[in-house]
This record gives C-alpha cells, sequence and structure tokens, in this order.
C-alpha cells in the first residue's frame, strides 16, 4: 500500500449533533492525531460544505471533505466549485469523497432514471478533467457539456477524489478512477469481498491496488468500560440499514428482509419507534467496546490492506471523551507497531 502507518479518519454524522458540535469535535480529533475529518451529506440532514467551511477555519492541519456527495442531486461542475473553494480555503488540505448515495434516497425527490454507477463514473471522469484544467466537450450516457466546460479559477490538479459505495461494480469504480475508495464495511467482515472487487477494477484499469488509499468505513463506538452508545447506534442502523447491500449483511446472517418491519415503523412513526426493533446481531455491523476490544477488529482490516480507518457514527456515549480515548490509546498503538 502506499503508506504502511495506520491513518486515522473521522466521519462526522448529522446526527451526533448540530453544527458547531461537529466543528468542535473536527478540532478535538485534529489535537488527537486524526489526519483525516469526512463529513456526510445526506439529503435532509445538515450540510456538508457548511460545517467543513467551519473546520477548515478553525484548523490548520486535518485534512476535510465530503463523504460522500452525490452528483445526482448536485452537477459535478458545483462539486467541483465547492471543493475547490474549499481546497482554496483550507490552503490545500480538502479530499473530495464522491458516490451515487443509496436510490431510496433518491427516490424521495424524484431522481429515478439516472443509473449511479454511470453517472458516478462520468462525474469523476469529469471532476478530474476540470481540475486540471482542461476545457471539456462531453457527450455521455449522463451528461452532455459544451465547450464553454471549464474552471474559471486555478485548481489543484491532483486533489484526491475517493468514491465511496458499497456493491460490486463501485467497489470495482474505486480500483479504476480512484485516488482513494471509501467501501462502506457495516459490518466489519465486508472488507475481505470489498478489497477483492477494488483489486479487480485497478488490474482492469492497468493499476496497481497498492496506488489506492482504502478507508474502511466504519460504525464505531467506544468506552473505557465498554459501554456503547446503543440509543445512536440504533438510530443509525435503524435508518441506513435498510439501504445496505444484500451481500454485505450475509456476512453476519442478516438479509434485507429483516428490516422490513423497522422500514415500514420508520415511514410510519418514525425513527423514535423504529430504533426500538433493532436487534442485539443487527450491532454487528459496528464495532464498539473498549480499546482493547476495538483494537483488535482495526487490526484485522490493517492485515487486510486498509490504510485508513474512517471513524464514524456514534463514536461513544459522549463523542468528545471517544475521540480523546482514542487519541490516546489506540492511534499511538497503531504508531508503534
Amino acid at each position: 500500500m502506499k503508506d504502511e502507518t495506520l491513518k486515522f479518519g473521522l466521519r462526522l454524522y448529522s446526527d451526533i449533533g448540530q453544527a458547531n458540535k461537529l466543528k468542535k469535535i473536527a478540532i478535538i480529533a485534529e489535537k488527537q492525531g486524526f489526519e483525516y475529518c469526512w463529513c456526510s451529506h445526506d439529503l435532509f440532514k445538515r450540510s456538508a460544505w457548511v460545517i467543513l467551511t467551519a473546520i477548515a477555519t478553525s484548523t490548520s492541519k486535518i485534512k476535510i471533505g465530503p463523504c460522500v456527495v452525490n452528483p445526482i442531486t448536485t452537477n459535478p461542475a458545483e462539486i467541483t466549485m465547492m471543493i475547490s473553494t474549499l481546497d482554496e480555503l483550507s490552503e490545500n488540505r480538502a479530499i473530495l469523497g464522491i458516490g451515487a448515495g443509496a436510490p431510496g434516497f433518491m427516490e424521495w425527490v424524484g431522481e429515478k432514471s439516472q443509473d449511479p454507477y454511470n453517472v458516478t463514473r462520468e462525474s469523476v471522469i469529469l471532476i478530474k478533467k476540470l481540475i486540471q484544467g482542461e476545457k471539456i466537450e462531453f457527450n455521455g450516457k449522463e451528461f452532455s457539456w459544451k465547450k464553454e466546460s471549464y474552471m474559471r479559477f486555478h485548481n489543484r490538479p491532483d486533489l484526491p477524489i475517493y468514491i465511496g459505495g458499497q456493491r460490486k461494480r463501485m467497489l470495482q469504480l474505486m480500483g479504476e478512477l480512484g485516488d482513494g475508495a471509501l467501501p462502506t464495511i457495516f459490518p466489519p467482515e465486508y472488507i475481505d469481498y470489498a478489497i477483492s472487487h477494488i483489486e479487480k477494477g485497478a488490474k482492469k484499469a492497468g493499476r496497481k491496488i497498492e496506488d489506492i488509499e482504502i478507508v474502511a468505513c466504519t460504525w464505531f463506538s467506544i468506552d473505557k468500560d465498554g459501554s456503547i452508545a446503543e440509543d445512536r447506534i440504533k438510530e443509525l442502523i435503524a435508518y441506513y440499514g435498510q439501504h445496505l447491500s444484500p451481500l454485505l449483511l450475509k456476512e453476519i446472517g442478516l438479509k434485507p428482509e429483516d428490516f422490513s418491519w423497522i422500514n415500514e415503523t420508520l415511514r410510519t412513526d418514525g425513527i423514535n419507534e423504529a430504533k426500538k426493533l433493532v436487534t442485539d446481531k443487527m450491532f454487528r455491523l459496528a464495532i464498539i467496546g473498549t480499546p482493547d476490544e476495538c483494537i483488535t477488529q482495526i487490526e484485522k482490516l490493517k492485515n487486510k490492506g486498509v490504510n485508513q480507518i474512517g471513524i464514524g457514527g456514534a463514536l461513544g456515549p459522549n463523542p468528545e471523551n471517544a475521540i480523546e480515548l482514542i487519541g490516546k490509546t489506540i492511534i499511538p498503538y497503531f504508531k508503534n507497531n
């Protein structure tokens, strides 16, 4: 891989708290040795771009970017404008996480026609051309741009583009076009499948998997005594579980049908009632426990070839304390081993 030292990235979900709290957590993460701060950008939740702007002006070292922004509801030209402006503001610390998002979310706003794979593929190609200063005339399956399409201000041509997703074709696209990969690994056992397809995509494009930074995107909850942020983990599972790949769920003996009643309750009665239906088995979708228990699970991912652990979700009963605990126990462990 690019670097044998395991890196740590914080993945901020909107549900952790209000924008100022998310900014505060990012500041703590930088002080505790996190090298990356990713921010979720889900429909009808807090805007990653606004939060990342606040973080950019409150930090000096940590790399920052959305994880992920979708090119279906936002044109890749505008995505390039936003990430390039963020890069300028943060003095070349911006990183772009891009992915199609869950089809179910897109349907909320009437986006049913575009193919998630094609729209992501073409968007990455277009964004790469834009940041490299090209004038683009493009006619693809999803986008048709005229020759007037080019950036009107300077961009960093090597701004890293990470591709997110969980299904086979999107995993292979990570290997084909991504500077980095953001595979969803809820549960962690899914990493074998993910890496095998990232590598397949890389080989198809004449690339080596060692040239791609693989970020294991996990749900995570840690505390000194192993207490977990049970309520927030349940909320994540109830809200996102229905959108997870059947292959991913199969790794821990679950299937989409196990979420049917949760989905229906979420639709009719809201998240507070839906999360009451989350079972103990579903907690295996996350990395949870004491520092030692979490280290054991992270080591397995590192040994599989992961370059970065994208720690997200609940983080712990107290998110700020969890970040400090990770900085004092887990990050030093991997720097010294």
